[in-house]
């Protein structure tokens, strides 16, 4: 079995390779953190009930980008922190993203895609590798909105945090993340699940106060029982006004307010409690 310090050497030497960023923003993202699954671990399953019927196991997405069944292996889930100078940008933003923010969604998908791409490329030669999100097409099922490969579930399996109150994922290194992950026949060192609850790292979910993410949602899509995704929708890819006050039209703008000024921004405010 091979060590994960390995791997996660491997994934920083890959992302400082393709993270070039932006002249306004620097490097979209901090120091990569891993965490490994074992593919075959029975939560696979349940993410069919979870997130929906058609969710891939990663025993599945292999075989479809391989037409071999993966007997043993693993699931290795990414978290790219957002840089500290885009995060800081949008604390004090009401009502929409700030400029760095903006950037840096419109333009890190292909940072992303440029990772995955080197991490299937360059990994050692005697194993397989497949990234779902960015190897196999139809991930989406447009007529519920539901991922057939949910980045947050993986990280969640791979035990690197859990949900929150507005659906974002807290990890160790807060929620101002990205996510991305690959399913290899190789087998690393495993990670363990600290966390039965799903949302065990939320503050107000776990009766401790909060709620910030509430009151910085723009779209008021989010309240008390959770997080309105029509209506978040609708605000992030139509009504914030972003692409228009940034020159950005027709790129992907985000929002992320209820990402950044809050307690989960940039670590786990459960281990202070």
């Amino acid at each position: 079995m091979r060590p994960k310090a390995e791997l996660q050497e491997f994934v920083a030497d890959m992302l400082g390779m393709c993270d070039g960023g932006h002249p306004e923003t620097g490097r979209f993202s901090g120091d990569p953190v891993i965490g490994i699954a074992d593919p075959n671990d029975p939560i696979f399953e349940e993410f069919r009930r979870t997130v929906g019927p058609e969710h891939m196991t990663p025993a599945e997405a292999f075989a479809k980008r391989f037409n071999v069944v993966l007997e043993r292996g693993s699931v290795v889930s990414i978290v790219l922190p957002i840089a500290e100078r885009i995060r800081v940008s949008n604390r004090p933003q009401k009502d929409m993203p700030s400029r760095e923010w903006a950037i840096c969604r419109a333009h890190a998908d292909k940072m992303s895609a440029d990772l995955s791409m080197l991490i299937s490329e360059r990994f050692d030669k005697e194993y397989k590798v497949v990234v779902p999100s960015h190897s196999l097409s139809n991930l989406v099922k447009s007529e519920t909105s539901y991922s057939t490969w949910s980045e947050r579930h993986i990280a969640y399996a791979a035990g690197l945090g859990t949900f929150s109150l507005n659906d974002s994922f807290i990890s160790e290194v807060g929620a101002a993340i990205r996510l991305l992950s690959f399913v290899t026949d190789a087998e690393i060192e495993r990670d363990v699940r600290s966390h039965a609850a799903f949302d065990g790292n939320c503050l107000f979910r776990n009766g401790d106060g909060c709620g910030k993410c509430m009151r910085r949602c723009p779209a008021g899509a989010i309240s008390a029982d959770g997080h309105d995704k029509g209506r978040c929708k609708a605000f992030v890819y139509g009504n914030s006004g972003a692409p228009e006050r940034y020159d950005m039209v027709g790129l992907p703008t985000g929002c992320g307010l209820c990402q950044t000024g809050v307690p989960c921004e940039y670590l786990n405010p459960r281990r202070r409690v």
